[in-house]
């Protein structure tokens, strides 16, 4: 009995540490506990070591799900039945009645205590900067920055982009939707679900299952108190990430594809840490060695004017993100051809 006594206590303590550190507004917790009690009265459940914070790190600044105590491999996380997936069967579908949700008052909507979080993720995607902020990123992998404009605006004719509603909800839907897995094809916004960040496979920690339209999550090892849950969202190259989701990875490893060539084909490595990597290059051919060293030259060459003088039109958390982003880009350049060079040489003789 006295030892249950202490394990109880031990669990109560490092909740306590893990709430007092972590960066999550009075304001946001209540949002969180309004969500989770709306999940319950819905026959749903969320774990309550899980809460929806940016962690004790302050190097970290993305919202995610975090553990507040320790969890134990196989414990349940999150039960989400069907009644609260937001699933259409067509993507204009999902985007114009999550807009329709988002306009209605807070008592209005039955979906209130999910969205209400939901509209606080941060999401700003590329596709959707101006040509001033796009030109931030010319000459950077991937070239096709406004693919996910260009693909809504020929496919959902019933939303209006000028307006700040639609095309919030058009982001939403891009950075956090899911096409179910359980037969249906539906595709849906899933809370809790959506809003685990991004990680590696390795980092990943917990596993769907997808019941009968119901989605339940458990662990598949133990997480300590003050770590993140991590899904992997498949294409995890740091350009992608950053034009699909509208985020830049602090975390290692990271995958980088440098350049897609004329013949389809990509060069790509994987960085360990900032300036090392940890896995050989992969495509490119007998001139990868030549083809990133003329990127890096261009890359360098062409710098856009408003990288070192942000204009006044412009966006200054777009403008930090296209900064980051190129920094990044190029030390990834630079570590690949430090990389290959004595693999030229060597080569050579």
């Amino acid at each position: 009995m006295i030892s249950i006594v202490i394990h109880f206590l031990i669990i109560i303590f490092s909740y306590l540490i893990i709430i007092s550190s972590s960066e999550v507004s009075v304001e946001d917790r209540d949002k969180w506990y309004s969500l989770v009690k709306w999940i319950d009265e819905n026959d749903g459940y969320v774990n309550p070591k899980l809460e929806l914070s940016t962690g004790s790190d302050p190097s970290w600044k993305i919202r995610g799900v975090f553990a507040t105590a320790p969890i134990e491999e196989d414990e349940t996380l999150v039960l989400i039945p069907p009644e609260l997936r937001f699933c259409y069967d067509y993507t204009c579908d999902v985007i114009e009645a999550l807009a329709e949700e988002i306009r209605l008052l807070a008592k209005e909507s039955f979906w209130w205590p999910y969205l209400s979080l939901l509209e606080d993720h941060d999401v700003d995607l590329p596709s959707w900067w101006t040509e001033e902020e796009l030109e931030l990123l010319s000459g950077l992998y991937p070239t096709d920055w406004t693919r996910h404009a260009e693909y809504f605006e020929s496919e959902c004719r019933n939303i209006d982009f000028s307006d700040p509603i639609d095309l919030r909800a058009v982001q939403l839907y891009q950075a956090r939707s899911k096409v179910t897995e359980d037969g249906s094809e539906e595709t849906c916004l899933i809370p809790v679900y959506d809003s685990i960040n991004h990680g590696s496979l390795e980092d990943q920690n917990y596993v769907t299952f997808h019941g009968k339209r119901t989605i339940k999550l458990f662990s598949t090892q133990d997480i300590k108190a003050g770590a993140q849950l991590w899904n992997n969202y498949g294409q995890d190259d740091m350009g992608r990430l950053f034009r699909d989701y509208g985020y830049i990875s602090s975390t290692y490893p990271k995958t980088w594809i440098l350049v897609e060539k004329d013949d389809g084909s990509e060069i790509s490595i994987q960085m360990e840490s900032e300036n090392k990597i940890s896995s050989v290059i992969q495509g490119g051919g007998s001139d990868t060695y030549d083809t990133i060293v003329n990127l890096l030259s261009y890359v360098m060459n062409n710098e856009p004017a408003g990288i070192q003088q942000r204009s006044a039109t412009m966006n200054p958390k777009r403008h930090a993100l296209a900064v980051e982003y190129r920094k990044q880009y190029i030390q990834a350049l630079e570590a690949a051809v430090e990389y290959m060079q004595p693999r030229k040489e060597k080569s050579e003789l």
